[in-house]
């Protein structure tokens, strides 16, 4: 293309990239001539020869089209049209001259020339994207502008966001060319999030512009307030939250924000006198507010902070509750909250008051449509303080799907479920403190019905622990190579410290000649029948020793679908005895593969149990043998079996697994 070119630009584009197939087609005749040009090296360099001189040529062609715009565009008033035309002229005549004599495209578009920016503005106007519908670019700012809160709130703490320049990463969008300039800025949503770190000046204007467009306020870390930095004085405190309390409550941000995100890590030092529980109370005692969502974390003291009276109460609309660190909130005056669906509290210094269960029945009768419950690290959920009026009707969360709680030692299981029904939950995560272990899951053993119908269903069943916790978890799905998902029921016991005392122990508590651990599997665990069974570390340093021939059949025996059974880190004489039971072909008839994960494995015991399925016709298909303490435990390599249709290992002291006699070859 010529500046006289009369094409459109896509004709020039188009004949552009010809050219360039031309030329390489020219250098292939002359240069190339006896060479086949087909074939490696020349095939792929070739390729790519037409690929980089197509791409020069119709940049090329975009910066003479450009050109050519600038030539023909009205003159504006502002050196005067003559001195304009003249300028624009003398530029013109340049380029033409500089591109006749070769001088770098690049340096010719980036020039420092004020004409060179208008020419970059006129090349950016002839790519698609800059024409695409503005409800499609607001679409792919959005997306943008999520993707760097997304990051922000992973750890809004220690984000980059709290700075006072953090909304700068924000403007980014804005430098890829005016157009896309003036449709990211001119989005309400774009300015509708801020954080109380910024400048004044950013967040004035960031409030401004988001015009009513619902509020998403976020504060992290003060960087006045931080340890890192410097020891904060007094009056740095003072100003911090007199500054928060201003943009919050007198500028009336608050009364139009969606969202609300207040996290303080132990990086932060905070002044002696509250200031963040006056806040809130402040917050409270406002007319109601639109806020859906509401994350407040302070790690910053070993007391629970508290939130304040009347938490929560002027919040209609509220859909989420985070608390972290904060003390429970006081339901007495609590209005229904009939939004909240997710309510998510979390103790983490164990020295808070005691969050007993008439509190937490006090505050879930507000919350009736309730759809996830987490309850974490609780300091003491107990029965302390039990009043007829706190006590003498059941709670019925119909609409609660999952559920996260930890158990004291005065509260049980059946305890809850008595006053607090959860009758369509489909995800359960319940944690006890028990002393005894050798009792460790009979707290779960009177669990309501529709408990057992979520247990029922489960395909993988995982049970793991050592002498001082014990965990049963029930998943949907068989697992695969990659692992687990989440468990839809995850039962798990804890014992407090001290000596094991069985004391208290009768024959009845646990199955005669049977483990009491086996015993206690037996007994409370709520039914399933799965097709997976993983047994992890369970009897590891048990004061009662390892379970017996007899009891490791009895376990096996209660679940005979099983086609996977995963051993994990167990003592060698605990190896020797399940798999005297295994070689009883009654046990699991079904069993098609078998994991076994740790470094005391009785290799000769493993062989006769397989040889002994083998000779009654119950031929193993896969066994994995897994060193966990081996450096070079992903080395995983198959092994040459006749007792196994497959079998692999990271041992590297096998060599083969046969059945010749009782030789197993190793280094």
């Amino acid at each position: 293309m010529s500046l006289m070119s009369t094409n459109s630009l896509s004709e020039d584009m188009r004949l552009a990239k010809l050219m360039a197939d031309m030329n390489v087609d020219i250098f292939v005749e002359s240069s190339l001539l006896n060479i086949d040009a087909s074939k490696a090296p020349w095939a792929a360099r070739l390729q790519g020869m037409r690929a980089d001189l197509g791409a020069a040529l119709v940049l090329k062609v975009r910066y003479l089209n450009a050109l050519k715009s600038f030539a023909n565009a009205e003159p504006q008033v502002i050196y005067g049209v003559a001195e304009q035309l003249y300028r624009r002229n003398r530029f013109f005549e340049e380029r033409e001259h500089d591109l006749a004599n070769g001088v770098v495209l690049d340096d010719l578009i980036y020039s420092p020339h004020v004409e060179s920016l208008w020419i970059r503005r006129a090349m950016n106007r002839q790519l698609h994207a800059v024409y695409l519908p503005a409800e499609i670019l607001c679409m792919i700012f959005e997306r943008f502008l999520a993707n760097i809160w997304e990051i922000s709130d992973r750890d809004l703490g220690q984000s980059s966001m709290n700075k006072e320049t953090g909304y700068e990463s924000l403007l980014v969008i804005s430098k890829v060319c005016s157009d896309w300039r003036n449709v990211s800025l001119g989005m309400k949503p774009f300015w509708s999030r801020i954080n109380l770190n910024w400048v004044t000046e950013a967040l004035v204007a960031f409030a401004e512009r988001a015009e009513g467009t619902p509020l998403h306020i976020e504060v992290g870390n003060p960087p006045e307030l931080s340890w890192r930095l410097r020891f904060p004085n007094d009056d740095d405190n003072d100003e911090t939250f007199d500054l928060m309390t201003w943009i919050l409550i007198d500028s009336e941000s608050i009364r139009s924000a969606k969202t609300f995100n207040l996290h303080f890590t132990t990086e932060t030092r905070m002044p002696p006198n509250d200031p963040l529980t006056e806040l809130l109370s402040r917050i409270w005692d406002l007319e109601p507010l639109p806020l859906e969502s509401i994350s407040l974390i302070d790690a910053t003291r070993k007391e629970a902070t508290s939130l304040g009276g009347k938490a929560f109460s002027n919040l209609p609309k509220i859909r989420q509750i985070f608390l972290d660190g904060f003390q429970y909130p006081d339901s007495v005056d609590l209005p229904p909250l009939h939004d909240l669906a997710s309510f998510h509290f979390r103790m983490t210094h164990n020295n808070g008051p005691p969050l007993t269960l008439p509190s937490l029945r006090r505050f879930l009768s507000c919350t009736p449509n309730i759809e996830e419950l987490i309850l974490e690290n609780i300091v003491d959920v107990s029965t302390s303080s039990d009043t007829s009026s706190d006590m003498d009707f059941q709670i019925v969360l119909s609409r609660c799907r999952k559920l996260v709680i930890s158990l004291s030692l005065g509260l049980s299981p059946q305890q809850l479920f008595s006053t607090i029904m959860f009758p369509h939950i489909e995800a359960l995560t319940i944690s006890c403190k028990k002393v005894l272990m050798q009792n460790a899951f009979l707290p779960f053993e009177h669990l309501p019905s529709y408990v057992r119908d979520i247990t029922g269903p489960c395909k993988t069943l995982e049970i793991k622990g050592d002498q001082y916790i014990m965990s049963a978890k029930y998943y949907i799905e068989d697992p695969a190579d990659g692992g687990l998902g989440s468990a839809v029921c995850s039962l798990t016991s804890s014992r407090m410290g001290g000596p094991v005392d069985d004391d208290d122990l009768t024959e009845e508590d646990f199955l005669p000649d049977i483990h009491p651990v086996i015993g206690s599997i037996l007994c409370s665990l709520p039914p399933a029948d799965p097709t997976s069974l993983i047994i992890h570390q369970s009897f590891t340093r048990h004061p009662y020793g390892h379970p017996s021939v007899g009891g490791w059949k009895a376990l096996f025996v209660a679940y005979p679908s099983v086609t996977k059974l995963d051993m994990g880190a167990l003592k060698k004489t605990f190896t020797t005895n399940w798999m005297k039971a295994l070689a009883d072909v009654s046990i699991f008839p079904q069993l098609e593969r078998l994991n076994i994960r740790g470094d005391n494995v009785d290799i000769k015991e493993l062989k006769k149990t397989l040889i002994s399925r083998k000779s009654k016709g119950f031929f193993l298909q896969m066994l994995h043998l897994w060193d966990t303490t081996s450096s070079a435990q992903s080395n995983e390599r198959a092994i040459p079996s006749t007792c196994v249709n497959e079998f692999f290992t990271n041992w590297a002291s096998i060599k083969e697994f046969v059945t010749n006699g009782a030789s197993i070859k190793e280094l």
